[in-house]
Order: C-alpha cells, then structure tokens, then sequence
C-alpha cells in the first residue's frame, strides 16, 4: 500500500517510514499512513525507523496506532524506534508513558546507528 502521508525507503537493512504530514489527527489519514508502514512490517521488515520530523501534532488515536506498530514489530521479533518527535509531541508521550516504550533519536542517521 502506498500513501501520500509516509515515505518509505531502504537504508541498508533498515526500513525507514518518513511522516510526511504535519498533523496526524484525521483518523483516515492515520489509517492510511499507519497502514501503509504495517505492509512493510507484515513483509518481513525487522529493523524499522518512523521519522516523524515534519509533524507538529498527533492525535490520540495515533499513538495508539504507534503501540499496533510496536506489538506487530515484536511478532517479527523486530526494532521499531522513533527519530524526529518534537518536544510538545514528546511531552504527550511522557504523559502516556510511551517514552519507555519507544527509544527517542533526534535523527534518521542516529536512529539506524543505534538499531
């Protein structure tokens, strides 16, 4: 599947998932780039990046989706970490807990190197 909101290319055997909209908060779109990310998972995907650079909002029902992505990646037994969160979207992930669950990388590079 692919999607208007989330770019996805090799870097070596790492998938990194680009968000490529500034907010996140229509549950279609979060549908669409979420389940454009999931293929990739499902076809095997075991190291994965989601860069989430451009985005400056997100909605609850995207972490939520964040946390599917999460458990589909450890049925492959795989790494899902995040690079690019804002510190207004991180301070929603403190809140909720997420930033034990997610490992934080400022960037694409940082977050391949530590994978």
């Amino acid at each position: 599947m692919s999607s208007s909101l989330v770019a996805i290319k090799a870097v070596g055997d790492v998938t990194v998932a680009k968000i490529t909209a500034t907010r996140l908060v229509d549950d279609m779109m979060i549908h669409e780039a979420f389940n454009a990310i999931l293929e990739y998972i499902h076809d095997g995907s075991e190291r994965m990046v989601i860069d989430f650079d451009p985005v400056q909002f997100l909605s609850s029902s995207a972490l939520g989706q964040l946390i599917s992505l999460s458990k589909a990646m450890k049925k492959n037994e795989g790494s899902l970490v995040i690079c690019g969160v804002n510190n207004t979207i991180w301070k929603a992930f403190k809140m909720t807990g997420l930033n034990k669950k997610f490992p934080r990388y400022s960037t694409e590079a940082h977050a391949i190197a530590n994978l």
